[in-house]
Parts: C-alpha cells; sequence; structure tokens
C-alpha cells in the first residue's frame, strides 16, 4: 500500500486504500490490526490517520503529532523544553525534562537515537587565560573548529549549544582541512599529526612526522588509533 497525492502547499495529505474481500454471508468476531513503521531503515509515515471506509470510524488519529516511527523534535516542556527544543545543563549529571508522545498500546521493538553531544562550557568567576593556536571551518556546513589550549573545540553557530563538541588532551597547535578527500588534519606539540574524517566520526589515526636528510627514503610508523565521540540529528526506531 502506497499513499499518494499529497500537497504540503495547502495541507492535503496522502491517501491510500486497503481493500479486504471476505465470502458472502461471512461474520467477522474478532479483527486485529496491527501497523508497523521502521524508522531505523529510512521508512516513518508523517501524521498518519486510519479509518474505516464505509462507517468513517477512525482506528488511529495522529493528526499533529509529527512523524509516526521517527521523531525529531520532544514534547514542549517550559522552560527547558521550547519548540521541541531541550535547552538546559545536567542536574548535576542527568536530566530528564525532555519526552516524546507515542500512540497508546503501542510496542518499540528497536530504538535508535542519534543525537548531537552540545557541550556546556567551562565556567568561572575569575579571568581565564587561553590559547587559541588555530582555527578552520568546514566548507560545506559552515562548522568551526578551534584548537584552544590543548583542546579542539566544534562550534556549530546553528545548534542550540554553540559548542557540540569537544575533544580534549589533543595537544594540538595547528589544524588544516582538506575539502577534497574530506579530512581534518590536526599537528600536536609532540609532532604528531592526527587526521578524522569530518565530521568528527569514528577514527583518529596519528603518525609521527620525523625529519630526515635530502635522498634518504622516508618512513612513517603508524603510532595508533583511538576512536573519538560521534554525532548526529535525529532520532529513529523500528515500530510496530
Amino acid at each position: 500500500m502506497e499513499a499518494v497525492g499529497s500537497d504540503p502547499e495547502n495541507g492535503t495529505p496522502a491517501y491510500a486504500d486497503l481493500m479486504l474481500e471476505f465470502a458472502p454471508g461471512a461474520v467477522i468476531s474478532n479483527l486485529t490490526l496491527e501497523i508497523a513503521v521502521n524508522g531505523s531503515d529510512g521508512y516513518w509515515a508523517n501524521q498518519p490517520q486510519l479509518s474505516i471506509m464505509n462507517t468513517q470510524t477512525q482506528i488511529l488519529d495522529w493528526s499533529g503529532q509529527g512523524d509516526l516511527g521517527r521523531q525529531d523534535a520532544f514534547s514542549n516542556n517550559p522552560p527547558t523544553v521550547t519548540g521541541g527544543i531541550l535547552d538546559t545543563s545536567l542536574k548535576p549529571n542527568s536530566v530528564s525534562d525532555a519526552s516524546w508522545e507515542l500512540p497508546t498500546g503501542i510496542e518499540i521493538t528497536d530504538l535508535v537515537i542519534e543525537a548531537l553531544r552540545p557541550v556546556d562550557p567551562k565556567l568561572s568567576f575569575n579571568p581565564l587565560n587561553v590559547t587559541i593556536h588555530d582555527s578552520g571551518y568546514n566548507p560545506f556546513d559552515g562548522r568551526l573548529y578551534l584548537l584552544v589550549n590543548d583542546d579542539l573545540l566544534h562550534l556549530d553557530d546553528n545548534a542550540n549549544k554553540r559548542i557540540i563538541d569537544i575533544i580534549t588532551g589533543i595537544s594540538g597547535r595547528s589544524l588544516a582541512v582538506d575539502a577534497n578527500r574530506d579530512v581534518l588534519y590536526v599537528g600536536a606539540s609532540s609532532g604528531n599529526v592526527s587526521a578524522t574524517r569530518r565530521p568528527p566520526s569514528a577514527i583518529f589515526t596519528t603518525c609521527r612526522l620525523q625529519s630526515r636528510p635530502v635522498g634518504t627514503p622516508s618512513s612513517s610508523a603508524l603510532a595508533r588509533t583511538t576512536r573519538s565521540q560521534s554525532a548526529s540529528r535525529s532520532m529513529g526506531g523500528s515500530f510496530s
């Protein structure tokens, strides 16, 4: 069954009919209907409404509740959740202000959460001396990278919290963005160079650069790989 005919400009929803034929004179005494939506596989229904054609009896009315199978906004809970966006700090190590609604009787079989990791900046009543060694930006989404002291900060002006990630203790002194290879290079004070895909996902590879006389064959050794934090902006799951 494929719903078609939607028009977002005037709010016309998509329609589809499911016809079930029964033998003449058949009596249905018990009928169970189950709806399955797999948001983790990229499928969901936006504000679905189900009704019986002849009597127009509604089985499910999810209008105004967003997507069924995927949620990209929390239920409003002022003042910490407004417009579907959570904007608060941990209290002190967790926060339980964010939630979203599910239809009555629903069963979640698989839940996948993908979200950015907003980071609260350091607060102090005294002046702090920091050193910004280098900076760069993502040419695709405008995200800014800063080497501050020994940490790498990721800033996004479109995010509710501007600092979305901090990679601590890398001792970076210079960085370069390779837009062609989609790689961020960070040169450390120890002489190592770290490379990671942008946006920061998965693997940091660290290599030591060695000086050598002209004409001497070059050599490099893979020192180590470490896993960094990854980020995403949506939430999805498998609902049935």
